[in-house]
């Protein structure tokens, strides 16, 4: 059962997921109901001048050598702490790689320990989804906002093991019925699933470690599937 999607429908799709969380972080009362007790913060997007910087004497800080974990080039960092806090996150001047350069990920590395939008444990999302019609309809980004706000998501915080149960069924769900509308892997030379047929698509992030791009890599092919890419061509400005 080839796809019949455009190059326009694949993409506003996809971009579906970040937009979702983009709506859902700036509106917690959608995520206040019994389905979700997790405790979200509205992300606060405008500030008053004055309001951020200057809070601290970065001339007080520690500086802690480390490796940049995203991409492959292994930038060094300095990460600055005060106390317990790690407050910055630069390029190591030192250093032959990236001569004190950092990529946007890199320069925002501490975040993920310090942001405290983290997600820090699994969650399922219930409640209705924007149906996929209507998605592919919108032919602005302005309309793919509002059909997403009609729908907010709820989230139920759960442990790994029903985390990954849960993906494990719905995986073999969608591959169940697809082997029985196409009859897919068997073919006459062979058992293995046509890229352009394949029920699944994965797509990476420039925000994944290298172990866990290694790891997705890995389930890709697991899964039989061919359809795999990401952004992270488009992100590594220090190493261009």
């Amino acid at each position: 059962m080839a796809s019949k999607s455009s190059r326009r429908e694949f993409l506003k799709t996809t971009s579906l997921a970040a937009l979702a969380s983009g709506v859902a972080l700036s509106a917690p009362t959608a995520l206040a109901g019994s389905d979700s007790p997790v405790p979200f913060k509205k992300w606060k997007t405008q500030w008053k001048l004055g309001e951020i910087g200057n809070k601290m004497d970065i001339l007080k800080a520690e500086a802690t050598p480390a490796i940049c974990p995203y991409c492959s080039m292994g930038c060094s960092i300095d990460l600055l702490t005060i106390g317990d806090r790690i407050i910055h996150s630069r390029g190591s001047s030192d250093s032959y790689i990236n001569v004190g350069q950092l990529c946007p990920k890199g320069q925002a590395a501490f975040q993920l320990i310090e942001n405290e939008l983290r997600v820090l444990t699994p969650m399922i999302r219930t409640g209705p989804k924007p149906p996929v019609d209507e998605i592919l309809n919108a032919k602005t980004w302005d309309e793919l906002v509002n059909i997403v706000k009609k729908y907010p998501p709820n989230w139920r915080p759960v442990g790994w093991d029903e985390a990954f149960r849960y993906i494990a069924e719905r995986l073999k769900s969608i591959y169940d019925r697809h082997r029985a509308e196409t009859g897919a892997p068997r073919f006459e030379d062979g058992f293995y699933y046509r890229g352009n047929v394949t029920p699944l698509q994965m797509i990476g992030s420039s925000v994944m470690k290298n172990e866990e791009g290694y790891l997705d890599n890995k389930l890709a092919v697991f899964l039989g599937t061919n359809n795999f890419d990401s952004q992270y061509r488009n992100c590594h400005s220090s190493t261009v």
